[in-house]
């Protein structure tokens, strides 16, 4: 019987499908993961950056939740609009400023918004681009 990855025995106890297995059933979950391998949270990633398949699931597992947090912060700043005949009429649920600001700060500086420095904000508690979204929201 050919020895693949899947049957890899990695640290001398556990082979990458259990691994990826109890991975699945943790739903990546680092602390549970650790548990279950009766080992520590720093032990888990190390397990899992030493081996390229435990790796990506690490990375792939870690992006999804990015990902997930990106379309979250997209709803809140668009809101849900109610809109009749073509036209906003009102707002099930307004945008939510800041959440508008960090995008516009995170992907809008090729189209000249620029980040709000962190004594700016000490000061200005209400950053620059919040105060002229509202002024536009409220319009």
């Amino acid at each position: 019987m050919e020895n693949t990855e899947e049957n890899e025995v990695v640290w001398g106890i556990y082979t990458v499908k259990y691994l990826v297995d109890v991975w699945i059933a943790q739903r990546g979950h680092i602390t549970k993961i650790a548990k279950v391998l009766k080992c520590t949270r720093p032990t888990v990633y190390k397990y899992f950056s030493e081996n390229q398949t435990l790796a990506l699931l690490l990375d792939q597992t870690r992006n999804s939740i990015v990902d997930d947090a990106e379309q979250a912060l997209l709803l809140l700043a668009t809101g849900v609009a109610i809109v009749k005949e073509g036209k906003l009429v009102g707002w099930e649920t307004k945008p939510e400023y800041k959440a508008i600001a960090k995008i516009l700060d995170t992907f809008g500086e090729e189209r000249g918004y620029k980040k709000a420095s962190h004594k700016e904000e000490e000061k200005e508690p209400e950053a620059r681009s919040i105060t002229i979204i509202k002024k536009i929201i409220t319009k």
